[in-house]
């Protein structure tokens, strides 16, 4: 039996109905069953999602995997950790889709093109009219962004992302580490922030329809998400410094003019802020009510924006740190990213980061604290460090568009180094590479940041005969990969593993994991052992 070349992860939360509806859609794809399957995440739902949607119907390869109540970020993130697709489609439990919408997510990736991130084209349900104002609301966001991104006035970024209805590789995915589990609100944001500086292209998804079914009704719910937002994505742009378009004063300038001292009102005293959000929700519904929609949904927004900034103001601590953090975002902005592999900055950054690592082991190993500083003189006497540098210039131009140069780069990688890295392979900004001499990366291969890479190391693509796939390995995050290694075909490394000295590994090795001699011995956080994997 073949791998699928499809993954649809789906997490749900007390929504029987809505997944029984979702699973059908997925049974009547126009795509082969054989090329997908479905895994089902239950966040924790107090009625077991497996047992809610029993006899309904869905494709023969659905899975259903139960966790603890955690946050959407962390059942996606479950869900793809389990896929073995080679596309990875993320889509929320109410949505409804066409038989076609598999196939042009597939489609919209020409292929399976590298760093490809495809965002689908969400649509308002046909009862749009008969919901709540505030779902209204953000169908109207919707379509402005759909229209932007159908006709180009609207560049796609990485702060564009929506998990609602969304694809990627499985690879890249996981080389930026996936969802962030510690974040319950924007964790797609912070996700996509990774992949565009991974160096992947966001293109918009027209005929990937999926229509959005929301059942909300509670206003203080949707008041209190509001808030959140506003905390999660401040939290984000402080993990993204210097990156463009990520601070969330970008949404100032949105704002109508006449409301803008209200809403700064509302962030210097909070708790009128909040007043103020209730005052005008509740004339937004009065204007509903006699017929003034245009007027209700203005209204709404202006409830939106209050309780946003107040919830930014709140996630600041003082009005010091916020003026501050306005004071950030209101420096010019770039058109990179911090890692963009387009651009002399994302090139200094990346490189950077491997030094970083570098620091990092040292002081894990030897207990010593090696300078930034040390940048220049670390380039001249680690030969690991230099090559990976070398091989960053190499992905600058490529991702430059730089025709031949980037083949002839690697070559010189060859000669000077005697050493093969393909310059379509990717490693994620912080790998240390040490010594570095016969190490060889395939043009498939994914290496994951905080990997370490020792000399004669082999991470090469191969055919897997139980599944009928070609392909490179996926190192996750945090890797250790001894001297003489071998990693072979389509398989993915577990983050925190450890492959030993002189392995040839064919098979997927699961997170955290001690690879040694003729065994992969999987431990726990505190060392038990807990099974034994044959890595051949």
């Amino acid at each position: 039996m073949h791998a699928p070349i499809v993954s649809v992860v789906v997490a749900t939360y007390r929504r029987p109905e809505s997944l029984r509806n979702l699973l059908a859609d997925l049974a009547a794809q126009s795509l082969p069953s054989e090329r997908f399957e479905v895994i089902v995440v239950d966040d924790g739902s107090p009625e077991q999602a497996i047992v809610a949607v029993a006899g309904a119907t869905m494709p023969r390869t659905t899975r259903f995997i139960r966790i603890k109540n955690s946050g959407p970020g962390a059942a996606r993130d479950t869900g793809a950790l389990q896929a073995h697709g080679y596309i990875v489609v993320f889509l929320d439990d109410d949505m409804r889709i066409a038989p076609d919408f598999l196939s042009a997510h597939l489609n919209a990736h020409g292929g399976g093109a590298p760093g490809h991130v495809v965002l689908g084209n969400i649509r308002a349900d046909s009862s749009l009219a008969e919901k709540p104002l505030f779902e209204r609301f953000h169908a109207r966001q919707i379509k402005r962004f759909k229209d932007g991104a159908r006709s180009g006035s609207l560049p796609l970024r990485g702060v564009h992302l929506c998990t609602g209805n969304v694809s990627m590789r499985l690879a890249d995915y996981i080389a930026v580490g996936g969802f962030d589990r510690t974040l319950r609100r924007s964790e797609d944001r912070d996700l996509g922030i990774r992949l565009e500086a991974l160096g992947c292209r966001f293109v918009f998804g027209a005929g990937a329809v999926a229509t959005h079914g929301s059942d909300h009704h509670d206003v203080g719910a949707w008041r209190k998400r509001s808030e959140e937002w506003a905390r999660a994505d401040l939290q984000i742009a402080r993990r993204h410094p210097g990156v463009a378009d990520v601070h969330p004063w970008r949404f100032w300038s949105l704002i109508d003019r006449r409301a803008r001292p209200l809403v700064a009102l509302g962030m210097v005293l909070p708790t009128l802020g909040r007043l103020f959000g209730s005052l005008f929700y509740a004339l937004a519904r009065v204007a509903e009510r006699r017929g003034r929609e245009g007027q209700a949904l203005q209204l709404t927004t202006l409830t939106y924006a209050l309780d946003y900034f107040r919830g930014l103001r709140l996630e600041a601590g003082s009005l010091r740190a916020l003026r501050a953090a306005r004071q950030v975002q209101s420096q010019p902005a770039t058109a990179t990213t911090e890692y963009s592999e387009g651009s002399i900055k994302g090139l200094r950054a990346a490189v950077r980061a491997d030094h970083d690592q570098i620091r990092a082991l040292r002081s894990k190993y030897h207990a010593e604290d090696v300078s930034r500083n040390a940048i220049g003189g670390h380039l001249i006497r680690k030969v690991g460090f230099q090559m990976l540098s070398v091989y960053r210039v190499m992905r600058w131009l490529r991702a430059r568009r730089v025709p031949v140069l980037p083949a002839i780069i690697s070559r010189v990688i060859r000669h000077l180094y005697s050493a093969d890295i393909h310059w379509d392979a990717r490693l994620a900004p912080g790998v240390a590479v040490v010594h570095g001499i016969g190490i060889v990366i395939g043009h498939g291969a994914v290496v994951g940041r905080g990997c370490v890479l020792f000399q004669g190391v082999t991470i090469g693509e191969n055919f897997d005969a139980a599944s009928g796939r070609i392909g490179a390995p996926i190192l996750e995050e945090g890797v250790h990969v001894g001297p003489g290694a071998v990693l072979l075909g389509p398989i993915r490394i577990g983050a925190g593993s450890k492959i030993s000295a002189g392995c040839v590994v064919t098979s997927d090795v699961p997170p955290n994991s001690l690879v040694q001699g003729a065994e992969v011995r999987v431990t726990s956080r505190s060392g038990r052992r807990a099974t034994q994997l044959s890595p051949r």
